[in-house]
C-alpha cells in the first residue's frame, strides 16, 4: 500500500502536478466529484484529503474534515492581505492545522474550495504554512492542492496580481 512509504516516495509519481484547478459554474458536480476522490484516496490507501474554503458557509457542504482557510492555516483576516504571514508557531499552527487535518504523514492532498475568493497572498501563505507545518520545503509541503471554483464569476479587481514566486 502506498500508505506505508513516505510522502515523497509516491505523491509525486503518482499525482504528477501538486497543483490542479478545478474549474466550473455552481452546480457542476465538483463537490460530488471530491468526495468520490476521497473515497478512492482512502480505498485504494493512497493517503487522505483535507477540505478548506474560505469562508465558513462553504466548509459545510465540503466532505470532512473541514475548516475554513484561515481556521486551517491560522490566517487571521488582517494575515491574508499581508504579503507576509506572521511568524510560525508549531505550537499554536501545527497543532490547530494537525487536530483538523488528522495524521499529516497521511495526508496527501488539501482542497481549496472557492479558490476565486482568495488572493496571491492567500495562496503563497498557504505554500508557507504548509511547509512548515509539514517539515517539507516542496511547493505546498509536498501536498497535492486541488482548487475547485467558478473563476470567471468572483473576479479580484481591487488585488493588483503578483508573479508568485516559489
Amino acid at each position: 500500500r502506498r500508505a506505508n512509504l513516505p510522502r515523497a516516495q509516491y505523491a509525486e509519481p503518482l499525482l504528477g502536478s501538486l497543483l490542479w484547478l478545478l474549474h466550473g459554474a455552481g452546480g457542476n458536480g465538483k463537490t460530488t466529484m471530491l468526495e468520490v476522490l476521497q473515497q478512492v484516496f482512502l480505498r485504494e490507501g493512497i493517503g487522505t484529503i483535507v477540505f478548506t474554503a474560505y469562508t465558513g458557509v462553504a466548509t459545510t457542504a465540503l466532505p470532512k474534515p473541514a475548516a475554513t482557510f484561515c481556521t486551517l492555516l491560522s490566517v487571521s483576516g488582517q494575515d491574508g492581505a499581508a504579503n507576509h504571514p506572521r511568524a510560525y508557531d508549531h505550537a499554536k499552527h501545527g497543532m490547530r492545522f494537525e487536530s483538523i487535518a488528522g495524521n499529516t504523514d497521511e495526508l496527501v492532498a488539501m482542497v481549496v474550495d472557492e479558490v476565486s475568493q482568495i488572493g496571491t497572498n492567500n495562496i503563497q501563505h498557504l505554500n508557507a504554512r504548509t511547509q512548515n507545518i509539514l517539515g517539507n520545503s516542496l511547493l505546498f509541503g509536498g501536498l497535492m492542492v486541488i482548487a475547485p471554483g467558478d473563476v470567471s464569476l468572483h473576479a479580484r479587481p481591487a488585488q493588483t496580481p503578483t508573479r508568485l514566486s516559489f
